[in-house]
């Protein structure tokens, strides 16, 4: 497994621990304290000290290349939706504002599924891409 796919599934594992505990935390607790769940993202900015130790060859930087505009589109659907989810709920009830406690669920998940997507992605074309001269 390469440096790469090591990191990606670093990623993937903390970024769907923190989307399971912010459900957990919802059902439990209340929608007020949920989003604190997201703070389990955090180790991820260690991953360029974790996972430093090779240097990616062309291969490797095209499927990253890849999986990061997969997972940016992926996030900017996220945004779309929850925005006009949001707004479209309110207004069917005949609201005229979104409530302000949306927008850190917003930010966070958008981040969340942007790191999900592309872990995932990365995880899926990366075996692949197999070395076919032997």
């Amino acid at each position: 497994m390469s440096t790469q796919q090591k990191s990606a599934l670093y990623q993937l594992f903390f970024g769907l621990a923190s989307v399971a505990l912010y459900a957990g935390l919802r059902i439990a607790v209340s929608a007020k304290v949920a989003p604190a769940a997201f703070a389990i993202l955090a180790p991820i900015g260690l991953v360029p000290f974790l996972f430093r130790h090779e240097v990616a060859d062309e291969r490797e930087r095209y499927l990253a290349r890849n999986a990061l505009v997969v997972g940016y589109t992926a996030s900017y659907l996220f945004v779309f939706a929850m925005c006009m989810g949001a707004w479209f709920s309110g207004f069917l009830r005949g609201e005229t504002q979104v409530d302000i406690d949306l927008l850190p669920l917003i930010a966070v998940g958008t981040c969340a599924t942007f790191l999900i997507v592309r872990a995932a992605v990365l995880l899926l074309i990366a075996p692949r891409a197999v070395d076919l001269s032997r």
